[in-house]
């Protein structure tokens, strides 16, 4: 994905009088905040990271070549989420920032008309940040990714709870946009 980390020092200069309009005083550092973007493609590896991010890590899908993941999300205990460490940088490594400890804030799924590969748009927020690294070694990138497509989405609508996921409705998905929140109370 393509996206951008922001690191806020979140420096504050005082608001006291001390007889000069020059500032004399250095800021004071209030809590730091480092939070990023995603977007892009959505691939069918990718997809259960985002879930895991989102709704419940921890979770092991069925199946030995095609793999059915089931997330269930707890009702009255917190679950875990998984945690995520992100990259941003070009080929001079010392630009490079590492974002650790990353949590998903809110995430954007969707197709438009045209049911074109699904885009991911997600904003995420972080424990720490790392500046000048540089990239982390041994790392590869899916080269030839499947993409999860529009044209390949089902949708189903069932009224009885035994019964989900079994009624499709064809040929009357045009387009789709799915947003979750992940509400978390962040403590500083």
């Amino acid at each position: 994905y393509r996206g951008a980390i922001v690191v806020d020092p979140a420096r504050t200069d005082p608001d006291v009088d001390v007889g000069s309009i020059d500032l004399v005083m250095a800021p004071f550092a209030g809590p730091k905040e480092v939070t990023g973007t995603w977007e892009g493609n959505l691939a069918f590896n990718d997809s259960s990271y985002l879930w895991s991010g989102l709704i419940k890590s921890g979770v092991t899908p069925t199946g030995a070549t095609a793999k059915t993941w089931t997330w269930t999300a707890s009702s009255l205990t917190a679950d875990d989420f998984e945690y995520f460490t992100d990259e941003w940088g070009d080929d001079v490594t010392s630009d490079y920032i590492i974002g650790g400890g990353g949590v998903i804030d809110s995430l954007e799924l969707g197709f438009g008309e045209d049911l074109s590969a699904w885009t991911v748009n997600a904003s995420l927020f972080y424990r720490d940040a790392q500046l000048g690294t540089g990239p982390t070694g041994g790392l590869n990138v899916d080269a030839d990714p499947e993409w999860v497509y529009g044209a390949d989405t089902v949708v189903y609508m069932d009224s009885a709870p035994g019964s989900i996921g079994i009624t499709p409705i064809t040929t009357a998905v045009h387009s789709a946009t799915f947003r979750v929140n992940s509400n978390l109370d962040r403590k500083r």
